[in-house]
This record gives structure tokens, C-alpha cells and sequence, in this order.
């Protein structure tokens, strides 16, 4: 048998788990049985705790030591019950594949603590294969010492209901649409609409009077209905405080992952605005699915620069990698990629 192992619970519809449910939505589909790991249920710390000894138990029982499992990384639990997951559950498996979701050594210190590091190089090296977001995620982890096989998604794959279609060509859209924790993304209160781009912005704000005037902020949205909303127009990919560069902690970050956001945009139909140093950048340069900024003031100017071909260009390549996107491309090609590797 082949089982998804996952901690997102199935009934969580926010964007928290997106990723995690869309992974468990496509693979039930390529011959994968969906497993969950009770990591959050429960009302209490300890009745939370016993769920998870029981959930642990309960995949002990299901996993046989020829079976395949796929483990949606990391693990959101406490330190003990991870360990035990993985000893008890993860390692008797024949074949055992780790989907990259969070590397939170990198996420949430930089440099990284190095005990930090350690403990999470030593869980993903209990996997056969290991499929990451980009190129430079591949290379950091490799270098640090991950020795698993180590695979590259290129982007997240993202369920939507409502697929935006392009029959005609519009004329080239000035509108720039950015939704996501606008708390946590402190830039969005410096942004201006500037001659031709006007910026759209969905999510959750402290104070939405913060907000420039020209900004046309249109609340929260359940992420598998946003897609119908971010019609012609282009999806921002950035994060800090700035608009001239990306700063921070999510800065450095940003450089190795592929956000979530950017398969919503794409999933979406509308081609995306990235920064130049993100560790999406080179797969949106290389695929032809937008442009890439060093700052955000270079956004009027660019989009000014398009003429009508290179927009149609850009619009034919974003519609083609959303049929991918929506239809659970990437992570089958991934998973495939794995599975290949253990036949050779």
C-alpha cells in the first residue's frame, strides 16, 4: 500500500493547510491512501496529547514494513510525539518519501541554530527521497548534508473549483493583487497606486484605515474560492516591510522557497510579480510566467514596457502551467520521480 501521512485536519478549509489538503486531494487520486496524524485535535493540552499517542499507535498498525508512506514536512507537534512518529511509524516503511512543506531551521532564525539544524538534517535523512520547492533549496539542504535523494517540485500544486479561462487577449492589466497575512506583510502599508498599476489586497488587517487611499482592499476570501476574484490582473509575490527590497527574516527565507501565493496566482490565470532574489525567481523567469523585481517602484515602468506579444506570450505559458497546477501536476511528477528511483 501507499499512504499520505498528513497533519492538516480534513474538515480545515484556511490557507494554514492548503498546501497539505491539496497534496492529500491529488495523490488520493494516483493510488495514495490519506492518513492522518492527529497533531491539534482535542480542546485541551492533555487531551491533545493523548490524541496524539493514539493517532501514533493507530499508524503503527496501519504501516507495514513493505508499504510506501509520504510524510508531509514538518511535522507540527510536540518534540517527544515527533520522534515517536517517526521511529514507531515512518522508518518500518519499505519506501518513505518527505514533502517539503516548511524548513523552520531556516524559516525562523538565520543563521540557523545549529542544534536546530541538526535534528531536522537527521529526520529528513530518515527518507529515501526528499522533494523540495526549487533549485536552491535542493542545493542549501545538500550542502548542510541532507543525503536523501532530493527532488525538486518547481511549484505547489492548488485545488480550485472555478478555473479562470482567457478566450481573448485583454490589453495589458496595471492591476497588482496581493492577498495573504497583510499583518505579517508590514509593506502593504507603504504601497501607492503609481500611474498605470493599481494595487488590490485581500486578507487579514489590523487596520485597514492604515492603507493608503489609492488601495483597493477587499477583505478575506476562503482560499479555494479566492482564485475567481484575481481576474486579469497580476499576483505580488513579497514580503518585509519595504517596497524598495525585500528585508527580514522572511527576506532571507524567501530566497529559498516557492510561497504558496504563487500557485494561487497562477492557478488563478494571471502571471505573477516576484522578487528577482526569491527562490521561485528563476523557475518564473525560465517558464515565462511574469517578471521579476528588484523593487516594487520598477513596477510601473515594466508593466508600461510590455508590448501586446510579449503580454500574450506571458499569458499563454501562465494558462498552460495552470492546467498543471490545478489538476495535481507537480507533486505527481514529483512522487513519480521517487518512485522511478526505486526500481532502477
Amino acid at each position: 500500500m501507499k499512504y499520505v501521512i498528513s497533519h492538516a485536519l480534513p474538515n480545515k478549509q484556511d490557507a494554514s493547510v492548503k498546501a497539505h489538503t491539496d497534496i492529500d486531494r491529488f495523490l488520493a487520486t494516483d493510488g495514495y491512501k490519506v492518513l492522518t496524524f492527529e497533531t491539534r485535535s482535542g480542546n485541551n493540552k492533555l487531551s491533545r496529547q493523548f490524541n496524539r499517542l493514539r493517532s501514533i499507535n493507530r499508524l503503527e498498525k496501519i504501516v507495514k514494513p513493505e508499504d510506501t508512506v509520504l510524510v508531509q514536512y514538518p511535522i507540527y507537534s510536540s518534540e517527544f510525539d515527533t520522534d515517536r512518529f517517526y521511529s514507531k511509524v515512518v522508518v518500518q516503511a519499505a519506501h518513505k518519501i518527505a514533502v517539503v512543506h516548511d524548513l523552520p531551521f531556516l524559516r525562523d532564525s538565520f543563521p540557523p541554530v545549529e542544534n536546530d539544524l541538526k535534528k531536522e538534517l537527521v529526520r529528513l535523512n530518515l527518507f529515501d527521497s526528499v522533494i523540495v520547492h526549487n533549485e536552491v533549496m535542493k542545493q542549501k539542504l545538500i550542502g548542510l548534508g541532507l543525503k536523501a535523494c532530493v527532488i525538486t517540485l518547481g511549484l505547489f500544486d492548488y485545488y480550485t473549483p472555478t478555473i479562470n479561462e482567457q478566450t481573448n487577449i485583454p490589453a495589458i492589466s496595471g492591476k497588482v493583487f496581493f492577498a495573504g497575512n497583510l499583518i505579517k506583510s508590514k509593506f502593504v502599508t507603504n504601497l501607492k497606486g503609481m500611474r498605470s498599476v493599481q494595487y488590490h489586497l485581500w486578507g487579514n488587517i489590523t487596520n485597514k484605515n492604515s492603507l493608503d487611499s489609492s488601495i483597493k482592499y477587499h477583505g478575506t476570501v476562503p482560499s479555494d474560492e479566492l482564485p475567481k476574484y484575481l481576474v486579469d490582473g497580476w499576483g505580488l509575490v513579497w514580503d518585509g516591510d519595504a517596497i524598495d527590497s525585500v528585508t527580514g527574516l522572511g527576506g532571507k527565507y524567501l530566497r529559498f522557497i516557492d510561497p504558496h501565493k504563487t500557485s494561487l496566482y497562477i492557478s488563478a490565470g494571471i502571471p505573477v510579480i516576484v522578487w528577482k532574489s526569491a527562490g521561485v525567481a528563476k523557475f518564473i523567469e525560465d517558464n515565462n510566467l511574469g517578471l521579476t523585481i528588484d523593487s516594487l517602484t520598477e513596477i510601473p515602468n515594466r508593466i508600461e514596457k510590455l508590448s501586446l506579444q510579449q503580454y500574450t506570450a506571458v499569458l499563454k505559458s501562465v494558462q498552460k502551467m495552470q492546467q498543471r497546477l490545478v489538476s495535481g501536476a507537480m507533486i505527481k511528477a514529483a512522487v513519480h520521480t521517487a518512485e522511478n528511483n526505486w526500481k532502477e
